[in-house]
């Protein structure tokens, strides 16, 4: 293939030696594939996309750590589009930047001690302080919600994801992440993580369910909630109504977005804002 060329290219050609594993007449034992979807990447078949271009979807340092983070000799699979694959990679990239910053303990050493080396070999030069993390799937619903950026700032703030004062190269850290949010959303997420937030309900709603959420629209516009508080009401509001909470769940869904299924529903009330939420559910 393209490795086996580029090698006598390098050695009769150029008279230079190919690059590590390989040699003037061997691919090498280190050499592996990057497939898709369990599929090789080929550029005759347009399937695969290139390192520079990679890095207009994902940060550098993710990039470079996803390589680390997987074993010698062993095939690289990661399909972007349509999983959560891109989700999961920045989850274990942000538990590992807390297991190295000593904000989440790991007992074993070993362990401890190759996610470090990983982490730092994912890194070019100095590695900084901790930064305030916002989770991938959160700057995802955040982005949708807000539209730009400095909107998606202010209710990160609002939220309190991140601190009202904040520096300057935090904050440019928290806007790149929204940045790539919005770009995985454009290009890559599956449906289940894309919205749009209806400004009427076209549905109707069981008795039981319209109950329940005239109650949850009452109380939101009595009380102050954080995630943790607003996601007990979800709770305590089916128990007193005689409401499934998987039925709760999905239509409030539709009646919000107008699907069944979507991003945890009480950040994603509290980021698109209580006093729409609520303007729906009057309308019930």
């Amino acid at each position: 293939g393209a490795r086996t060329a580029a090698i006598n290219i390098s050695s009769e050609i150029f008279e230079f030696p190919p690059p590590w594993p390989s040699t003037d007449r061997y691919i090498g034992k280190g050499y592996e594939f990057f497939t898709v979807g369990g599929k090789k990447m080929s550029t005759s078949k347009g399937a695969g996309i290139g390192f520079a271009k990679s890095t207009d979807y994902a940060p550098a340092q993710l990039l470079r750590y996803m390589l680390t983070k997987t074993r010698p000799h062993a095939a690289l699979d990661f399909n972007p589009s349509g999983t959560n694959a891109v989700i999961l990679l920045y989850d274990r990239y942000d538990k590992d930047e807390r297991i190295y910053h000593g904000k989440e303990k790991l007992e074993n050493k070993d362990e401890l001690a190759k996610i470090k080396r990983i982490f730092e070999f994912s890194h070019i030069g100095k590695i900084g302080k901790m930064p305030h993390q916002v989770s991938f799937l959160h700057c995802a619903i955040t982005i949708q919600a807000a539209i730009t950026t400095k909107r998606a700032i202010e209710l990160l703030k609002k939220t309190g994801h991140i601190p009202k004062k904040i520096s300057k190269e935090e904050l440019a850290y928290v806007e790149d992440r929204l940045d790539f949010a919005r770009k995985w959303v454009n290009n890559f997420a599956e449906e289940q993580f894309k919205f749009q937030l209806k400004d009427r309900v076209d549905v109707k709603v069981p008795a039981n369910i319209k109950k329940s959420l005239l109650i949850l629209a009452e109380l939101m516009k009595k009380n102050k909630y954080n995630e943790k508080s607003l996601y007990e009401e979800f709770y305590n509001i089916c128990e007193k109504t005689d409401v499934e909470p998987k039925e709760f769940f999905m239509w409030s869904y539709k009646v919000l977005t107008g699907k069944e299924q979507g991003p945890r529903l009480a950040p994603f009330i509290l980021t698109v804002g209580k006093d729409k939420v609520i303007k729906l559910f009057k309308q019930l």
